[in-house]
């Protein structure tokens, strides 16, 4: 009765953030125009960090940010994003659009951001103990509870498998020794 339903991404390919340039959006832009029939191609680039956030829009709701991964710099907005939990310096996995922006007379590239999740991967952490006896990680400036983890790390194992198999995954059993 009460099922929660996620939105999924189909993610056309993994870029490597330094690879976004004009000839990947020129590229892009060869398959032009986009709509129903020709969905616009969705990447994803990993471990990027955020360099600059601000909201912005009428009510506040959006996020333009840049983000920055070995001395490259790139623009975006995310529509209807404000209200995550994201800060100057985190590192993140982008999911996006390849856009043009073009304002007063300049011309640049911008990420539509559809999805924005931390990045899951060496980082260091440490575990506090609560005064209820409990732990909990911090991560950076972020606190995570045992069970936030173990779903970070799911979801990374996931979308593993289906790298490797080429296919959504919707079962698994997991065993730990």
């Amino acid at each position: 009765k009460n099922k929660k339903f996620q939105k999924t991404l189909d993610i056309e390919m993994q870029v490597n953030f330094e690879d976004i340039n004009w000839d990947l959006a020129d590229v892009v832009d060869k398959f032009s125009p986009f709509g129903k029939d020709n969905e616009e191609p969705l990447f994803v680039s990993e471990d990027v960090n955020i360099s600059a956030l601000r909201k912005v829009g009428k009510d506040q709701t959006h996020l333009k940010l840049e983000f920055s991964k070995n001395n490259k710099n790139i623009a975006a907005i995310a529509f209807g994003m404000a209200k995550l939990e994201l800060s100057v310096g985190d590192k993140v996995d982008i999911v996006y659009n390849l856009s043009i922006n073009q304002w007063n007379g300049n011309r640049e590239i911008q990420l539509m951001i559809k999805d924005i999740k931390q990045h899951v991967g060496n980082m260091p952490y440490d575990i506090k103990r609560k005064k209820d006896g409990s732990c909990q990680f911090v991560i950076g400036k972020k606190k995570y509870a045992p069970q936030q983890i173990s779903a970070l790390v799911l979801e990374k194992l996931k979308r593993n498998a289906e790298e490797y198999l080429g296919h959504e995954v919707t079962e698994a059993v997991i065993t730990v020794p």
